[in-house]
């Protein structure tokens, strides 16, 4: 579906399309809490672990375009759980929503 082109023409306005967090941290690099500020860091705790980086007042993606994906990040001593992506050991497999129900259920 051309959501991006289907919405910029009945808005008549530019219209992106972007992850949650980054446009989050973006939201809030021009007019929340973060405004006015050159370098953000947005942090997100839900179904996942998500973070975003603004760099000099720019969405800083990396090299890959999946720089911010903190919840991804392995972490020594947090065991074999499965995260979301299938790899062990990630930040997000204790620390997402799911995961700690999950942990506070057993």
């Amino acid at each position: 579906m051309p959501l991006v082109q289907q919405l910029g023409a009945l808005l008549g306005l530019p219209v992106r399309v972007d992850n949650d967090v980054n446009a989050f941290a973006l939201g809030e690099a021009a007019g929340g809490a973060a405004r006015g500020q050159a370098h953000v860091l947005a942090v997100t705790v839900g179904t996942g672990v998500g973070g975003a980086f603004v760099l000099h007042g720019r969405l800083w993606r990396g090299a890959h375009h999946n720089a911010g994906e903190i919840g991804h990040l392995p972490v020594p001593g947090f065991g074999d759980r499965r995260c979301t992506c299938g790899a062990r050991g990630h930040l997000e497999s204790v620390s997402a929503g799911p995961a700690m129900a999950a942990r506070y259920r057993r």
